[in-house]
């Protein structure tokens, strides 16, 4: 059977009311005009993305037949569930978006030229998804005066570890902490890095990085203390989403792409429960310490 962007659309409004911005209370979701794109508002200083676990496949919008075609399976779930592990951790509903369109469809974590194929659809679904991530970063920075961004991805490399992305080269990884500690600059967490006590170095990889801090659940991570770099792995630093919503490029919103592995993370309910357990409670810490900013109150 095929299904129209027209049907697909109203299929979303019956799973979930097509809400106005002044209708939604923190916690609840409101799509963006296409219906695609679901924003799950927020009332504290951290936003989460998810481009790639869309399911739908509208005919009227054309495949892309160049770059990567495939979806980051269960990221979809797996940010709902951070969504509700957050709120469980700290009385506060985290800022969510999710691109529900299949990534053969669109690429959000893209340039726009790169992202569709020449799709008026698919551009369209593309700037909606971008305007609800600016639209909450540019709230979170007006009420708090900074804040955090996750841009959550998957991958399917043999290491099953997350991957932390922090727009810094593998081989940047293996320096040691006096050269890492003057590459803050062209970070994803630039910000950050000037209002944290610790070092540049201990900020990506010391026992209270985020990837230190998820090791303490039993989630394995690079850059952490247990594994500085991924050897001769493949690895992913952060694409077109953290470089543009982190603060390499300036502003107060830092922040890093994760890549999560399917074994242990994505692949079971129980896990992805577990994962966004331990990310939510990573992330209070992780703020406490270098933030000074306590998002429990």
């Amino acid at each position: 059977m095929r299904i129209s962007l027209t049907t697909t659309v109203m299929l979303l409004c019956v799973m979930s009311p097509c809400l106005r911005a002044d209708d939604v209370k923190p916690g609840e979701s409101r799509f963006a005009d296409d219906k695609f794109v679901e924003y799950i508002v927020g009332d504290t200083p951290v936003i989460l993305s998810a481009p790639h676990g869309g399911r739908i496949k509208p005919d009227d919008v054309p495949d892309r037949t160049t770059g990567v075609l495939l979806s980051d399976t269960n990221t979809d779930k797996l940010a709902r569930d951070f969504a509700e592990a957050y709120f469980k951790r700290t009385g506060k509903h985290a800022h969510v978006i999710i691109d529900h369109m299949h990534r053969v469809k669109v690429d959000c974590n893209r340039p726009v030229e790169d992202a569709v194929a020449a799709s008026p659809g698919g551009e369209k679904l593309w700037r909606a998804y971008h305007g609800l991530i600016a639209e909450a970063r540019d709230g979170v920075t007006k009420r708090f005066g900074q804040g955090f961004y996750i841009d959550l991805h998957g991958h399917a490399h043999p290491e099953p570890r997350c991957e932390l992305g922090y727009l810094l080269k593998h081989a940047e990884l293996k320096l040691d902490d006096d050269a890492v500690n003057k590459l803050a600059g062209k970070s994803s967490l630039k910000d950050l890095a000037t209002r944290t006590k610790a070092t540049f170095a201990e900020l990506l990889r010391g026992p209270t990085s985020l990837g230190g801090l998820l090791e303490k659940h039993g989630i394995p991570c690079v850059p952490s203390p247990q594994h500085r770099d991924n050897g001769d792995g493949k690895y992913f630093n952060g694409g077109y989403c953290t470089s543009s919503y982190g603060s390499s490029q300036g502003g107060t919103i830092s922040g890093l792409q994760i890549e999560t592995p399917g074994p242990g993370v994505r692949n079971t309910d129980a896990s992805r429960k577990k994962f966004a357990a331990a990310l939510a409670d990573a992330v209070v810490e992780y703020l406490k310490i270098h933030a000074d900013l306590d998002v429990t109150k």
